[in-house]
This record gives C-alpha cells, structure tokens and sequence, in this order.
C-alpha cells in the first residue's frame, strides 16, 4: 500500500510576506521610472536650442 500524501499549502496571511521577492531591483526600477516621469521637472531646458555664439564664452558665476 502506498502512503497518501496532502501537499501543504501556504497560510493566506504568508503570501504577503513577499518571502523571496526581488526588493531592490524593484526599488531600483521605480526609481528609473520615476526619473523618467520627472525628466521634464528635473531638466527643464530643451537640449535642442543652443547658441553657436556663446559656445566659447566662459561660464558665468
């Protein structure tokens, strides 16, 4: 005779202990995306208007 086996499942209150989860690729992917989405707050200048003229003028301070 073969011993019957009940496969044990998870408690419902585990899934969320995000046991083997990859937190800090996740946290690094949110920054990403976040950069991207404030790309226009964080770099508010068009890169494509420039000046020929003061290309070779000392930066002000």
């Amino acid at each position: 005779m073969a011993m019957q086996t009940e496969a044990i499942g998870r408690a419902p209150r585990a899934a969320f202990l995000l046991e083997g989860f990859p937190l800090l690729p996740t946290l690094i992917l949110i920054g990403i995306a976040l950069v991207a989405l404030l790309a226009e707050l964080l770099a508010p200048h068009n890169p494509e208007i420039g000046s020929l003229a003061a290309r070779f003028r000392p930066p002000a301070w």
